[in-house]
């Protein structure tokens, strides 16, 4: 009965909504997605449409079209309500086995012991990767599988010239890797096949686990197993997961028959494998998410307390096992700090104190090492920890000037942070230091002497370290927009002890008088005034 009324009410519709436009002498008129929105859903948001009479009474149609198609169904949905209000809801418990079963479908729990390593290398196109080779990027694979302690039996490297959207290679190209695999797992027993690309897509994972009888890994299924072991505080291990979490996300969309029919029906009544799973995910997200929240409560807490003792912070980023730990360690002489040759060996951000050869004291912060070809999702389940990178008051961009892929590793990191959103005047503030001379035969420091924004160390032999604190101590006075002070004050009187509370003292010495005391601090130029107005200097 509704369609015979279609039109009419589509004209209706029309007729009642044409009046609130402002119609110019073309017969046109601007509408905003605030009013398409109610009655077109399907609009794109944000965005102004131009359109006419008729073509606003086309687009009522087809919304009221949508109106009769979707009436047609509420006798169905009458008939299932009562079979909806007697079946028992999924429980919390339900919900974290499904989750564990969807971590265990991607083979993420699992121990990798023999492993084939297939780099595909893109040989031309926009994808190509003119910073790196294959070799170097297979390198950087087996670096990847050390870490995790598993055997590389065997890598080639397998030209690409367009990624297939079901099985990611060519059928030619799948089948000579099925017979490798084949002969592989006859003389080796190897246990899974790592593709060295970013992230694989569901069909593809799904296909190529068919066809080689074998778990497949991408980058961002290793690099998250790598996190999972190294994480060791719980705020690492929440965000672990969520980065697990986004992970799974992406791996939904599987066929039918990835869901396993034999463990019976959970959830509600008519509910899909993938509507479970994505309930599952959503649940597990919930909860994560309150952790994390008060996480980040307690660190905004440490943040502002460090903020109101005026000491400046210094976040250390690199490259993954560029030398971050080893180059905080030697400027702070913490003898806890035990830095690994491992990718990822730190993952929770700590802070330690140290002073720089003027005596002014610094925090220096040691973050989470960036690495290429992941998706940017994963860092950003590592905000909470990155939030100390933002308000930090200098970045050391940490290089390993020994290694092949040097450039290749700045430009990722560059555009990590630059994904991050970070302010212009930090990044160009930013100082790069070229670590691991010691590493490099006959190394030739090519930059000027007055670039305060680049110097060359060795922080295993701490060598240059007296050129580094003076680069720190000035891009610290740049970024803060502090400076230096040296005060002459009386011997016991109420300076002293208004410079130690409001300003930053560096050293204290007695004058040759013997009457006086001289003060180097470190303060801004309105505190400075505000020091001399004090005590009518």
């Amino acid at each position: 009965m509704l369609k015979r009324f279609q039109w009419p009410l589509a004209r209706w519709l029309s007729s009642k909504y044409l009046h609130q436009f402002d119609f110019n002498a073309n017969n046109k008129c601007h509408y905003f997605h605030t009013w398409s929105r109610k009655w077109f859903p399907r609009r794109q948001s944000g965005s102004m449409q131009i359109v006419d009479k008729l073509q606003l009474t086309i687009l009522a149609d087809k919304y009221c079209r949508r109106i009769c198609s979707s009436h047609n169904n509420v006798r169905d949905d009458i008939e299932t309500s009562s079979e909806w209000s007697q079946s028992q809801d999924i429980t919390a418990e339900e919900l974290e086995r499904e989750y564990d079963l969807m971590y265990e479908k991607l083979h993420l729990s699992h121990q990798l012991n023999r492993v084939l390593i297939v780099h595909p290398n893109v040989k031309w196109g926009r994808f190509k990767d003119t910073l790196s080779t294959p070799q170097l990027r297979v390198d950087e694979a087996v670096a990847l599988m050390d870490t995790l302690n598993g055997q590389v039996m065997a890598t080639t490297v397998e030209s690409l010239k367009k990624e297939d959207s079901k099985t990611f290679f060519g059928k030619g190209k799948v089948q000579e890797l099925r017979d490798m695999v084949n002969t592989l797992k006859q003389k080796h027993q190897i246990t899974a096949v790592f593709l060295n690309t970013t992230q694989l897509k569901p069909r593809q994972r799904q296909t190529l686990q068919k066809l080689w009888s074998c778990p497949i890994y991408d980058r961002y299924g290793i690099v998250l197993q790598i996190f999972k072991r190294h994480a060791r505080t719980q705020e690492a291990k929440i965000q672990v997961d969520l980065a697990s979490l986004n992970y799974l996300r992406s791996q939904l969309p599987l066929s039918p028959e990835a869901y396993d029919s034999s463990r019976g029906h959970l959830g509600r009544a008519g509910e899909s494998g993938m509507e479970l799973s994505r309930r599952a995910l959503a649940h597990k997200h919930r909860q994560l998410s309150k952790k994390l929240a008060l996480i980040r409560q307690n660190r905004a807490v440490v943040r502002l307390k460090r903020q109101r003792n005026q000491i400046p912070t210094v976040a250390v980023l690199g490259y993954t096992n560029a030398g971050k730990t080893t180059l905080i360690k030697a400027l702070t002489g913490d003898k806890s700090m035990v830095p690994k040759d491992k990718l990822f060996a730190t993952l929770d951000t700590t802070v330690y104190s140290g002073q720089l050869t003027s005596g002014l004291q610094v925090l220096y912060i040691d973050t989470i090492g960036f690495i290429s070809d992941l998706p940017h999702d994963l860092l950003e389940s590592f905000s909470a920890t990155l939030e100390d990178v933002l308000n930090a008051d200098l970045l050391l961009h940490i290089r390993d000037i020994s290694h092949p892929e040097a450039e290749k590793q700045k430009a990722t990191v560059l555009n990590v942070l630059q994904n991050l959103h970070l302010p212009s005047k930090t990044l160009d503030d930013m100082i790069e230091i070229h670590n691991k001379t010691d590493l490099v035969k006959d190394y030739q420091f090519n930059y000027p002497n007055d670039n305060h924004k680049i110097v060359a160390i060795s922080a295993t032999k701490k060598e240059n370290f007296d050129s580094l604190s003076r680069n720190i101590e000035t891009g610290l006075m740049r970024a803060t927009g502090k400076q230096f002070y040296k005060l002459q004050i009386p011997n016991g009187g109420q300076q002293l002890s208004w410079l130690y509370r409001e300003a930053d003292v560096s050293s204290l010495k007695p004058n040759e008088d013997g009457k006086s005391l001289i003060v180097k601090c470190v303060m801004s130029d309105a505190l400075y005034r505000k020091y001399c107005s004090k005590f009518n200097l």
